[in-house]
């Protein structure tokens, strides 16, 4: 079997075992390669499948039944539905199973290049391993079938990037330490925009923060350290720093006295984050606990999560800072990115980098 993709012919013959996995999207979204290009993994149409089309399209009806999408079925098969290809390594369940958690990440890491975007599988039933679509062995086409239902939609393509390159490297166990941080980071990340409640997605969204923490750092005072830094009130020796460096300049005045409200913030979203892991509280069993004060909590980590992404591109993409550890990430460069004169993201960006305190009042809308 061979399809064609940007005007070259792929030969899926070359692989004894691959699957496709039906994506939901927009109807203009072109065939792509994802990752490097020694990689093998695209998004496909069907039609060009040419005449294999007729039986992966069989394959995907039974599929979607089996998902209980009897009614999505129609719609995605009128619109040539585009497919994720992933060569596995065997026809196994454990390793279909490992691909879509794998790629699961990659398309966060697709959504990060097109801020709007939200590339999810057609379905997936993780716990199983399973999704809608078909798998190729030695066995023929062969339906992946399960029985649980939802549905959800898609947007825009990518383009070889930093994120291609995390795709790639990631696959082969190959990033540096702060790009493997962030790839950790970016699976928390993941699963605070599909949580089903503002419990679950203040947590997820605080993991991905904490994921990116030193190993030695996994306490409040140094929580309390990292996450000023972010929102623009450093503290003790980052203060410091900025301070006796000509290049660096600070954001806001330090009297200006919220760097104390800050603070005490940071301490809560820590308190909550230990109450709900050892206490197993939630907005629902606990008087103490609101969604808007937790959707508030997700809404400043959400900007934190944001800028460290930010950082983690611009030293992954310059060779003289992509193998550093996290502890200069932190002490050094996430500083000089942040808050340089000329070119400081904090700096540049205040708008979509200022978050009121107000937690009543705020506009909870921009939570993404």
């Amino acid at each position: 079997m061979a399809t064609i993709v940007e005007s070259r012919v792929i030969d899926l013959t070359k692989y004894e075992d691959w699957c496709l996995i039906v994506l939901t999207g927009v109807l203009t979204t072109p065939s792509m390669r994802i990752g490097f290009h020694s990689d093998d993994f695209y998004i496909l149409r069907l039609s060009e499948f040419n005449n294999n089309s007729v039986r992966i399209q069989d394959a995907i009806e039974i599929s979607c039944k089996s998902f209980g999408l009897n009614h999505v079925y129609e719609l995605v098969t009128d619109f040539d539905p585009v497919l994720l290809f992933i060569p596995l390594m065997d026809s196994s369940s454990e390793s279909l199973k490992s691909a879509l958690e794998y790629f699961d990440i990659a398309l966060h890491f697709i959504n990060q290049r097109y801020r709007w975007s939200i590339f999810k599988y057609l379905q997936w039933d993780r716990d199983h391993g399973l999704a809608v679509g078909v798998v190729c062995s030695s066995k023929g086409l062969v339906p992946i079938e399960s029985k649980k239902k939802d549905f959800s939609a898609i947007i825009k393509p990518i383009e070889n990037d930093f994120w291609a390159w995390m795709i790639s490297c990631g696959c082969r166990d190959q990033l540096p330490e702060v790009a493997f941080k962030f790839f950790q980071s970016s699976e928390w990340r993941r699963q605070a925009t599909l949580a089903g409640n503002s419990t679950q997605r203040f947590l997820f969204n605080w993991l991905a923060i904490e994921s990116m923490m030193l190993a030695h750092e996994y306490n409040e005072s140094a929580f309390i350290r990292r996450l000023c830094c972010l929102v623009g009130y450093p503290r003790g020796a980052d203060s410091k720093k900025i301070r006796d460096n000509e290049t660096l300049n600070f954001v806001y005045p330090c009297s200006d006295g919220n760097s104390k409200k800050w603070v005490s913030a940071i301490k809560e979203m820590n308190e909550t984050r230990c109450k709900i892991v050892h206490q197993g509280v939630s907005e629902v069993n606990s008087v103490f606990l609101t969604s808007r004060k937790l959707d508030w909590f997700s809404l400043i980590l959400t900007k934190m999560y944001m800028l460290i992404s930010k950082c983690v591109i611009e030293i992954s993409c310059n060779k003289e800072t992509k193998d550093i550890n996290i502890g200069e990430f932190w002490d050094k460069n996430v500083l000089e990115l942040l808050y340089d004169k000329e070119i400081g993201i904090l700096l540049q960006y205040p708008d979509d980098t200022i978050l009121e305190m107000d937690w009543e009042k705020v506009d909870l809308n921009r939570l993404i």
